[in-house]
């Protein structure tokens, strides 16, 4: 599963979460790029 994470509380300056019309790499209008998308691995 991924997912992306981005603090918004409290405010960072610059930092607007990402959104689902952007999808994946949205977080600040594309300034992170991939960098904060992150792959949860389950383990049995």
């Amino acid at each position: 599963m991924k997912y992306e994470v981005a603090q918004t509380e409290p405010s960072i300056p610059n930092v607007t979460p990402p959104t689902p019309a952007g999808g994946f790499g949205s977080t600040s209008g594309g300034a992170f790029g991939q960098l904060n998308i992150q792959n949860y691995v389950s383990v049995k």
